[in-house]
């Protein structure tokens, strides 16, 4: 099954990560490109000397096919007729096949066969025909640091990414190549020892069997007691081996100097005798048993009791003896030490098994080194791995693992900084533990590259042969191979994981470049959770934005400085570090760059392990993603602040035309200003200049302040100028501002004056109670716009202010002139209807009162006469009714306490007994300015109506009361009855003259209660409801008494 192409670079680096740890399991070559076959189309071409030879391929079926059957195997081209195998082996780097027609014909046409012969034109069009569509790579593969040949990948449309990946791989592979070698050279090794160990193993393990005759032929033959054989190990080390006879004090332990005399006879290599001393000391002869000039063993034969001391011809004898137990002694030690060797490439090839086997993260390094000191006899052992600046401890094992130092710095004088940076093995007295006699350092090298170092110690008197050392430089191999494999494998890994953290640095700033608020804390989330960091940090347009655990104050401002140093150079600083608990924080900090500057700086922590230069890498690719999206969200903030102060600035602009209600205009454009600056609250004051003093006018927000609408200010008129007026620190601010706004809390002020015609009619104050401030000249430049719509606002509204004075002057005027025509009119009528009507009725009232005396009626004629009487009575009303709405009598206004007008008018006023009376008299009432006799007049009528409406009786209320209306105060009087009410369809005409539903009313009383109530600036309301009655307000305007 071929792998499918993946759409991102992290899905080929997953599925190659796979394929690489899957290829160390395999066991043989062939397995190997089998695997690699079950995964990808290649061709394996193997150097073997000038030409690179066809070893494997996934493409038999073609070349079967081009040659007519099987014909690949021996397939080679010389690699000058290959123009890029050069490059390959000194770039080490996979590339793109060439598609090139011309390259791939060249290629072709210099292949040959086995036989070096040049093949036949109808194979080269084949192979051509089949080619012509074959897109890959193609790269170098290293064994052992040295050119094994190429590999030719099948791959359609390769990026820069997946070339990347592929490098990796081709790494990788030649890795597990170099591994197979070295695997099957152990397990050739191992057959060999197999066999030998096969054939030594009956006479390894009867030992003391082929001992014991020696011993007791050489006691008979010396009629020795006792005969014992001792074994000298390397260091002179002597130690019991076999003993046969009765018991001897020189096979317990040291006594009568045993251990002196063995020393003699090791350095003499002969010979000797011990006279019998004491009853229990016998007689003694020493035999050294010498192979090959070295002393393998001593013989020891005693004879207990006096006179039996060993003569020269018994010594002689029993020499001979000794030399053919030294033969014997010499193939036990040939067969141990085969079994040593055996036992030590065995454990080198499980130690090899083992670290072949582990995946990255999981080298067994302590139970290699274990195996490493128990099969060859070591004191210990201790694996450095290169680091920055020096070597540093990874594993160790023997009895003195504890005193070595945890880090060797690469330039000091330390064995193993010397072996690595020489390149060489070296050789001396151990310095790593104290207590080691000597010490062999190796250093690690793979792909020519020093990896670390493994050194390995012996005790006293113990030395390194160069078997020893061949085979701890096969162990450091295997060893750099598995450190270097497990390098690539955590360096892939941790690519993928920065592709896949760069991946989603690209979605973030594509989906959230123009909302720097959630841009910069997703980005910073993921940075963490992707990298491994504990904390990071953003700082942007002077705001931080933190992520992550919190660490110590200390370390934020560490982080901090290192922030500004980039901010200020826009570079990358040096890591730096920090105390974070009981462990060291590693800090980094990087730009955010675009073509425009720094946006932003980010910072990161870790603690424990330090930030990698791949890591910071990442960091700057991402910070450039970052960059570019935070100066789009610059410039898209910029836009929207940009729009929104237009829009703003249209909204003054709707808000000064809209209305002319000056009040209403000054409390929108605050709030708009308000918005616009960013201020605590903006203030409205106007000026009056006859009273040299600025007043509040309007205010955006009047909580917290002592600043109050209606709050005058001093005002010097020669101190006003045309230029805003920007204080950022009230305290060093102008007296005059200082002295009219420090009291009520104000840290920082905008003024801007606005005037009309050069003459200052007021001006915008922006304050800010939070504390000093700065005032861009952009946002003082927008303000002195509003201030420049707002005065011809205030001059507009002004002046349709004045124009509606005039005009409801002028209406009044003209309605009152009409008023005084038609009166004068109703006047001159009147007279002479009054003059004319009164002459008659004067008659009549004559006729009446003569009547009344002269004559005595009764009956009918009593009745009619009193209906003539009433008549003429009720003519002579209207006569006065008309006289007074003709004639009205001069206002005589005077300032009266409108609760005791009514309390007196009605105190006197009489009333049936069927009419309740309440009076309500709202305490505390301004007084009003007017005709005292009008008003009662025209309460008196009002009362006359209601007790009219109500001939059967009923409750009449009366109350004064205050009132407020646009900011003005008003006195009204309330007259209610509970009559039937007034019907909906004459409401409107019951205030005009002549106008009555009484059969004897004149129609005059109500038309003269509005008269009278309008001459003095109020007018008359009426609240009706019919079958519940009807209530008529008098209102008066109630001014302050000073005005």
């Amino acid at each position: 099954m071929r792998l499918a192409a993946p759409k991102r670079a992290d899905d080929l680096a997953s599925r190659l990560s796979e394929l690489s740890a899957a290829l160390l399991e395999v066991g043989s070559t062939d397995e190997l490109f089998a695997l690699l076959g079950e995964h990808l189309n290649f061709a394996a071409w193997e150097l073997d000397g000038p030409v690179l030879r066809l070893r494997h391929t996934t493409w038999e079926a073609m070349v079967d096919y081009a040659f007519g059957g099987p014909g690949h195997e021996g397939l080679t081209v010389d690699v000058d007729s290959v123009p890029s195998a050069p490059h390959f082996f000194s770039s080490r780097r996979f590339r793109r096949f060439p598609a090139v027609r011309e390259f791939r014909e060249n290629v072709v046409r210099s292949l040959c066969d086995s036989r070096g012969r040049r093949l036949p034109e109808s194979v080269i069009r084949t192979f051509l025909e089949h080619s012509r569509h074959l897109d890959g790579v193609q790269g170098p593969i290293f064994v052992s640091g040295a050119p094994w040949g190429i590999l030719i990948l099948e791959w359609n449309d390769p990026s820069d990414a997946d070339l990347d990946l592929f490098t990796l791989f081709g790494a990788q592979f030649g890795a597990a190549l170099e591994l197979l070698a070295q695997r099957e050279g152990l397990v050739r090794a191992n057959r060999e020892l197999q066999a030998i160990r096969t054939l030594a193993r009956k006479q390894v393990e009867d030992a003391v069997g082929v001992y014991r005759p020696g011993l007791e032929t050489a006691a008979i033959v010396t009629e020795s007691d006792a005969a014992s054989l001792f074994w000298v190990e390397p260091g002179n080390r002597i130690h019991l081996l076999l003993h046969y006879g009765v018991p001897c004090a020189w096979a317990q332990g040291n006594v009568h100097g045993r251990d002196e005399t063995f020393e003699q006879v090791l350095s003499s290599m002969e010979a000797a005798t011990v006279e019998p001393g004491e009853p229990d000391r016998p007689a003694l002869a020493l035999f050294p048993l010498v192979v090959g000039k070295r002393t393998r063993g001593i013989l020891v034969l005693a004879r207990h009791g006096k006179g039996r001391a060993y003569s020269r011809q018994e010594v002689i004898r029993a020499g001979l003896l000794a030399s053919q137990l030294a033969v014997q002694l010499e193939n036990a030690a040939l067969l141990e030490e085969t079994r040593r060797q055996y036992e030590l490439i065995s454990g080198l090839y499980r130690f090899s098994r083992q670290l072949a086997r582990a995946r990255e993260g999981e080298l067994p390094l302590e139970d290699s080194l274990d195996t490493l000191v128990a099969n060859l006899g070591l004191m210990g052992a201790w694996l450095y791995v290169a680091d920055e600046g020096g070597l540093a401890l990874a594993a160790s094992a023997g009895e003195s693992q504890d005193p070595a130092p945890d880090v060797i710095p690469a330039d000091s004088d330390n064995p193993l900084a010397l072996a690595v940076r020489r390149r060489k093995v070296w050789y001396g007295p151990c310095v790593v533990a104290p207590n080691a006699a000597s010490l062999l350092a190796l250093p690690l090298v793979s792909s020519n590259q020093i990896v670390g170092c493994l050194a390995v110690g012996r005790k006293k008197g113990d030395v390194f042969r160069r078997r020893d050392v061949e085979l701890l430089q096969s162990v450091c191999v295997q060893i750099a191979l598995a450190v270097q494999r497990g390098r690539l494998e955590r360096s892939e890994r941790e690519r993928v994981r920065q592709l896949r953290f760069l991946s989603e640095v690209g979605r973030i700033t594509t989906s959230k470049r123009l909302d720097r608020e959630s841009l910069l804390p997703e980005f910073l989330s993921h940075l963490v959770e992707r990298l491994g960091l504990d904390f990071s940090l953003a700082i942007a347009g002077g705001r931080s934005y933190p992520y992550g655990e919190t660490p110590p104050e200390e370390v934020i401002e560490a982080l901090q400085e290192q922030a500004e140093a980039v901010a200020a150079r826009g570079e990358t600083e040096a890591q730096a570090q920090a105390v974070w608990g009981q462990e060291i924080a590693h800090l980094a900090a990087v730009p955010a760059r675009s073509p425009a500057g720094v946006q932003a700086v980010i910072g990161v922590v870790r603690r424990g392990m330090p930030i990698s230069g791949q890591e910071i890498d990442t960091l700057v690719a991402a910070g450039s993603n970052l960059g570019f999206a935070l100066e789009d969200a610059h410039r898209f903030e910029e836009t929207q602040r940009n729009l929104d102060e237009l829009e703003l600035l249209l909204e003054v602009g709707q808000a000064v035309t809209s209305t002319t209600r000056l009040d209403e205009v000054l409390h929108r454009t605050a709030k708009i200003v308000d918005r616009l600056a960013g201020g605590t609250r903006t203030a409205i004051l106007l000026l009056d200049p006859l009273q040299r003093e600025a007043r509040c006018e309007a205010l955006s927000n009047a909580e917290g302040t002592r600043l109050r609408t209606g709050m005058q200010f001093p005002v010097d008129l020669r101190s006003l100028s045309r230029e805003p007026e920007v204080v950022e620190d009230l305290r060093t601010g102008p007296p005059r501002i200082r002295q009219a706004f420090e009291p009520l809390g104000v840290k920082s002020a905008l003024v801007v004056h606005m005037h009309i015609l050069d003459a200052p009619i007021g001006c915008i104050v922006v304050l800010d109670e939070t504390g000093p401030r700065k005032w861009p000249a952009a946002l003082v430049e927008r303000v002195r716009l509003v201030s420049h719509q707002l005065a011809i606002a205030v001059a507009n509204a002004r002046l349709d202010a004045d124009l509606r004075a005039s005009h409801r002057a002028l209406a009044r005027a003209q309605k009152e002139l009409v008023e005084k025509e038609r009166l004068a009119v109703l006047g001159e009528l009147s007279a002479v209807v009054a003059h004319e009507v009164r002459n008659p009725l004067g008659v009549i009232f004559n006729s009446i009162s003569s009547l009344r005396r002269l004559v005595r009626l009764e009956g009918d004629a009593k009745t009619l006469f009193e209906i003539v009487e009433e008549e003429a009575n009720r003519l002579d009303r209207i006569v006065n009714d008309l006289l007074e709405f003709a004639r009205p009598h001069p206002a005589n206004p005077s300032w009266v306490d409108v609760g005791a007008l009514v309390s007196s008018a009605l105190s006197t006023y009489p009333r049936p007994e069927s009419i309740a009376l309440e009076l309500v008299v709202e305490e505390d009432l301004p007084e009003v300015h007017a005709d005292e006799r009008l008003v009662r007049q025209a309460l008196l009528n009002l009362v006359q109506n209601a007790i009219h409406a109500m001939p059967k009786g009923g409750s009449l209320r009366v109350e004064t009361r205050r009132a407020e209306r646009d900011g003005k105060r008003y006195v009204q009087i309330a007259v209610t009855d509970h009559g039937p009410g007034i019907p909906e369809e004459i409401r409107n005409k019951i205030f005009e003259p002549f106008f009555t539903t009484k059969a004897t009313g004149s129609g005059l009383g109500l038309a003269l209660v509005k008269r009278i109530v309008e001459a003095h600036g109020g007018r008359v309301l009426l609240r009706t409801a019919l079958g519940e009655g009807s209530t008529f307000i008098l209102e008066f305007e109630a001014p302050e008494r000073a005005s």
